[in-house]
């Protein structure tokens, strides 16, 4: 675990006029492998490890460092300066506390996951169906978080996971389909790499139903199930309209909606710190909150957002365990605190997604859509997405419709979902900082251009 006794015996010795001071530190070690045409075409393996300190004086200062080395009284110094520039109420801190989360060891060796990589290549590439392989992306995961302040607080947490990613092209006669699988669990030993395969063509056969000829759909508006992906690839950027600190500063579609309807009784949205599913897991937030399972939004009505715990003080709510930093959504030198989810996803429904384009009958099964991190307008709850997938009337396949738009506002899809099916989807926020997941859902009165 990483070594903050330094940082501890500074802050039992606090001078005025610092009042409270914490120290959040983040370890993420990683291996990416990229395998490709039968052998391993790329590997990288390193580790970094960030140091996030607040101090108070009177308003909050915050420094940052990745030197474990530096002298605390040096980062102290710093945060106390940035205090003197804050304005606002200070940020609140924990109390007295120790836990410890996770357990130690590792998602697998190398050699494993090399392996692993070259099997699900090969796999793939047998499939009658896939004309190349792109190539198969493994990564080995492990995580360690350690906060400790000036209260007495104390807790950490260690996780580990491996991923893959795969991709390949199906054979459609010169028209370019593409096919993806995402992957992960908590060890290699736990991936399957003949499922992992299997996946990643049928979802190429998905995509525009197999090598169906193209379909001129008229622009209007349209039935439609909106794939797992689909799905998935809005809440990548929905999800921040259920930010409890967005809704305070009136910067959500949903401001002032807490304990009001906000979608249909089909839609339940879940955050927690993993998921059977996944091998990812987000145990403790920046602040030191451990994370628990909490329904943001039960049968349509929204319960709470995602709250910190500044956020939730502000709003007379417990904190969700959804403190991130900045870098965590943009990548960028870390000194902000916002709000961040974990896991977050739509839990899924009983039915299959052949038994909700059958309920639709005539309309649009979207297997596709682009532009995920940019189509949700979470002030306005705006959208425009283009998108793609096959078009059924009667209930059978008419053809495959690309290059369309589908535009309309977050509130009115949320409303209009009619059911969900069984088959949860998820995928990784590329800054690889949190998980979204979603199945299918049946939505009416969508519109589209094409």
């Amino acid at each position: 675990m990483i070594d903050l006794n330094r940082y501890q015996t500074a802050f039992s010795a606090l001078a005025n006029p610092v009042t409270e001071a914490e120290v959040n530190a983040d370890k993420i070690s990683k291996t990416v492998l990229h395998i490709q045409d039968g052998a391993l075409a790329d590997g990288q393996s390193g580790s970094v490890t960030k140091l996030y300190v607040r101090a108070t004086a009177g308003q909050t200062g915050t420094a940052y460092t990745e030197k474990q080395d530096e002298a605390p009284a040096d980062v102290l110094g710093r945060a106390m300066e940035s205090a003197s520039l804050a304005s606002g109420a200070p940020l609140p801190m924990h109390r007295a506390h120790t836990e410890l989360l996770g357990a130690p060891g590792q998602a697998g060796s190398i050699q494993d996951a090399v392996a692993f990589g070259l099997r699900s290549e090969a796999l793939a590439r047998e499939n009658p169906s896939v004309e190349s392989v792109v190539g198969c992306q493994v990564n080995l995961y492990s995580r360690e978080s350690h906060t400790v302040n000036s209260h007495g607080l104390d807790v950490s947490s260690r996780s580990h996971w491996a991923e893959s990613m795969l991709d390949v092209v199906m054979k459609r006669d010169g028209r370019y389909t593409p096919g993806y699988a995402y992957i992960s669990a908590p060890s290699l030993a736990a991936l399957d790499a003949g499922a992992f395969a299997a996946a990643a063509a049928a979802d190429g056969d998905a995509y525009d139903g197999g090598g169906l000829s193209p379909y001129a759909l008229p622009s209007g508006r349209h039935s439609a199930v909106l794939s797992g992906r689909v799905m998935r690839n809005i809440l990548m950027t929905a999800w921040m309209a259920l930010s409890g600190q967005a809704m305070l500063a009136g910067k959500s579609v949903f401001k002032h909606a807490q304990g009001t309807k906000i979608g249909a009784d089909a839609l339940t949205i879940v955050n927690a710190p993993s998921h059977p599913m996944i091998g990812q897991a987000w145990l403790l937030d920046s602040e030191g909150t451990a994370l628990k399972p909490v329904k943001l939004v039960e049968n349509g009505m929204l319960r709470t957002p995602l709250y910190t715990l500044f956020s939730g003080k502000a709003a007379g709510m417990p904190s969700t365990g959804s403190a991130g930093r900045v870098d965590r959504m943009t990548g960028t030198t870390p000194i902000t605190m916002t709000t961040v989810p974990a896991v977050l996803y739509i839990e899924p429904g009983k039915r299959t997604q052949e038994a909700l384009v059958e309920s639709m009958g005539t309309g649009l099964l979207l297997t596709y859509s682009l532009d995920l991190y940019h189509s949700v307008n979470a002030v306005s709850g705006a959208f425009s997405i283009p998108c793609g997938g096959v078009y059924y009337q009667d209930g059978k396949a008419a053809g495959f419709v690309s290059q369309l738009t589908m535009a309309g506002n977050l509130k009115d899809l949320l409303s209009n979902i009619e059911s969900v099916a069984d088959d949860l989807d998820f995928d990784n926020f590329y800054l690889e900082t949190y998980t979204v997941g979603s199945p299918s859902a049946l939505v009416h009165d969508l519109s589209f251009s094409s």
